[in-house]
């Protein structure tokens, strides 16, 4: 809207400058002789004005003689003479109230018969400045109102955005609240099976309900960091506590093989380089971060899954690095990754997702005061770097 208001004023600036040099052009040209026609009448009736109605009758006669010199596009123009004296003493002016010359244009000084100098003085009206730049003007307005639809449309669409996100959000709080139903059942389903079989099932059996147990507290843990995520609870504090980083990742890396174990060969390797095994952090969150980087690097790898967990101490702070030799993220998608429900541009690389990890990751570390990286190239794989300034 300012730039609109800006161009029309500049538009009227420019107009006002290219008809006034016209004007001016045309007084200059014809002043000398229309001064002559009227003094000439001036000597032949000389007795019949008075010093003043003289002047009068020299300005309103230079007036009509000016205007008939003028096309017909410029008839609009409004005049306004004044004479002053050698000495700068005004002596008259026309017509008879005095008006501010401070913003109009004006030409050269003329001598009239009497030995005064008079300046002309005149502007453009809006009428004859509508009537001469009706097109632009009406193009700018065009633009203006376009402009105005197209405000009004991002509003629409920023609204209409802001509420299916918040559909969407509570559409997956739902799932994973639905979700957590079957989960409960399940675990006490397992639990009366353990019971039901004690001295019965070998070592062995009894080894496999040990882990059934661990994946279904692992299901649990990750629905509630879901829910936490979906509900902004990483904007809050977390709860912090010793735990042993080195022995979570190892679980989390022999979760990965045994979940995979009939669709993918999986190879992960940890190599672990922090001076001490226990850091202080959130390890449910935590680690539930970096279940989603390891998921990620299975999901988005062809073939066999070749992935890398680097622990590490950078400054004063640790790196937690989850390197795979994937598909790679192209660089124009590499900020967007971290967006809720953003899942990348390309369909065809697309897998089954919300579009939620990656944004649950990033909300997680800034949490705990740190920082996520990520290096990629497409076709060689990715890096997400995870930097915790206290531990």
């Amino acid at each position: 809207m300012v730039n609109q208001i800006i161009i029309c004023h500049r538009l009227y600036r420019a107009e006002r400058l290219h008809w006034g040099g016209e004007v001016t052009d045309i007084l200059t040209q014809n002043i000398d002789s229309l001064v002559c026609i009227i003094n000439k009448q001036l000597s032949t009736e000389a007795c019949r004005y008075s010093e003043q109605t003289e002047a009068t009758f020299f300005f309103s006669s230079l007036d009509s003689l000016v205007r008939e010199e003028l096309p017909e596009n410029l008839k609009g123009v409004e005049f306004y003479y004044v004479a002053k004296k050698l000495t700068g003493e005004l002596t008259s002016f026309f017509p008879d109230e005095k008006k501010n010359t401070a913003n109009k244009v004006a030409t050269p000084v003329f001598l009239s018969k009497k030995g005064e100098v008079f300046t002309i003085y005149f502007d453009l009206p809006l009428a004859l400045f509508w009537e001469r730049s009706w097109q632009q003007l009406g193009s700018i307005f065009i633009s203006f109102l376009l402009l105005l639809f197209l405000l009004a449309g991002i509003v629409y669409l920023n609204r209409r955005q802001r509420k299916l996100v918040s559909l969407q959000e509570g559409m997956m709080q739902q799932i994973v609240h639905d979700f957590n139903t079957p989960l409960n059942s399940v675990s006490t389903l397992l639990e009366l099976l353990r019971e039901n079989t004690k001295g019965i099932v070998s070592e062995g059996e009894r080894k496999k309900y040990d882990l059934m147990e661990s994946e279904m507290n692992n299901m649990r843990r990750a629905s509630t960091s879901l829910l936490s995520s979906l509900s902004q609870i990483c904007d809050t504090d977390i709860e912090k506590k010793m735990f042993d980083l080195r022995e979570g990742i190892s679980l989390l890396i022999e979760e990965q093989q045994w979940a995979n174990r009939n669709k993918k060969e999986v190879r992960m390797e940890l190599d672990y380089r922090i001076p001490v095994p226990m850091i202080y952090a959130s390890p449910v969150h935590l680690f539930c971060v970096i279940r989603n980087l390891l998921d990620n690097a299975v999901k988005y790898s062809d073939g066999i899954v070749d992935v890398t967990v680097q622990c590490y101490v950078k400054g004063n702070g640790i790196v937690i690095a989850v390197s795979d030799k994937g598909k790679g993220i192209p660089k124009k998608w590499q900020k967007k990754v971290f967006m809720k429900y953003y899942r990348g541009e390309d369909r065809k690389r697309r897998v089954k997702g919300f579009g939620l990890g990656l944004a649950y990751v990033k909300k997680i570390v800034k949490a705990h005061g740190g920082k996520v990286g990520l290096e990629s190239i497409p076709g060689e794989g990715s890096v997400f770097s995870i930097y915790l300034n206290e531990w």
